[in-house]
């Protein structure tokens, strides 16, 4: 049901960010409810962490009471810390380098994130550390396809994490101590240096490449063919239980979406795409945005999101 709401919401959710509504960030609107950006930005992004360390915990302490059972492999938990990770920094770092004059945060926005992020977060988590997958050792894991698979993966996320907190700290330092060029605008200043030359949004497209890196990395994820099986078995009961009947054999048919792989990577593909439905909007708006402010200051060859195309 998860990948499905992912799929349906996202042209929801990107058409509803294409509108020319003042919604968040530099366009928030001046009245109604709305909280602290830096403290929507803890709330929001935090349940996550709090799923991290209930089944990374659990897991662990399941592990220790209870060896001779099989649980998730050592690269799901790899994975599931990369994830948990990822959204320490989102919800306890990078509030801290946002600008002191960052507008507050509609209440609105700051719910629907905070419960995706809750929603996300358990499925995810859940289905990491909870899968029907062998126990599989660092040394049973070998050279294979799937482990050139799974690296590639986490290389990538790496970079997209990279990618992520350099643009932070440029838009930091040039907010502490703006050099003698710096454009300025209604205390808003040009970004420059870096990705910030290619691209406005250089912050998102490096967050595309680490959800790109885990649903990757996903499918180089130890799962043998029994392990699939059974997650298709309860995917199946799952749709049944909570969908028409026409619907919930859509939803369950094997041919319905990469019918080959575990319903961790269907759920990460579905993630990556909901995360592009958002991002892409939000960084087209921002390079409007500073095409307006900046005007002709405004390099004409820097694009959106993605460097020479979008």
């Amino acid at each position: 049901f998860h990948i499905l709401a992912l799929i349906l919401l996202a042209p929801l959710v990107g058409s509803l960010l294409l509108l020319p509504i003042p919604t968040y960030g530099k366009k928030a609107p001046s009245s109604g409810p709305a909280i602290p950006a830096k403290l929507s930005w803890m709330l929001q992004e935090s349940p996550p962490v709090f799923w991290g360390i209930f089944f990374i915990g659990r897991h662990l302490y399941s592990r220790l009471t209870q060896p001779d059972v099989a649980h998730a492999s050592f690269w799901h938990l790899l994975l599931a810390v990369h994830f948990a990770l990822h959204y320490v920094y989102r919800a306890f770092v990078y509030p801290f380098k946002m600008s002191p004059s960052s507008r507050p945060v509609p209440l609105h926005i700051a719910l629907f994130a905070f419960l995706f992020c809750l929603l996300n977060g358990y499925v995810i988590l859940g289905l990491l550390l909870s899968s029907p997958a062998t126990a599989v050792s660092p040394r049973d894991y070998g050279i294979s396809w799937s482990s050139h698979i799974f690296f590639l993966g986490l290389l990538i996320f790496h970079i997209g994490a990279w990618g992520n907190r350099r643009a932070d700290r440029r838009l930091a330092a040039m907010r502490a101590a703006p050099g003698p060029g710096t454009v300025r605008r209604n205390n808003y200043i040009l970004p420059t240096g870096g990705m910030y030359n290619l691209v406005s949004s250089p912050h998102y497209l490096a967050e595309l490449f680490e959800w790109a890196g885990f649903a990757v990395a996903t499918i180089g994820l130890p799962f043998t063919p029994y392990s699939v099986a059974l997650d298709r078995i309860a995917i199946s009961a799952s749709a049944a239980s909570v969908l028409p009947s026409s619907l919930a054999g859509v939803f369950s048919s094997a041919e319905w979406l990469l019918p080959n792989l575990p319903t961790i990577s269907r759920v990460a593909l579905a993630f990556w795409l909901f995360a592009f439905a958002n991002l892409a909007p939000r960084a087209w708006t921002t390079h409007t945005w500073y095409r307006e402010q900046f005007g002709n200051k405004y390099p004409s060859s820097r694009r959106a999101l993605i460097p020479y195309i979008l």
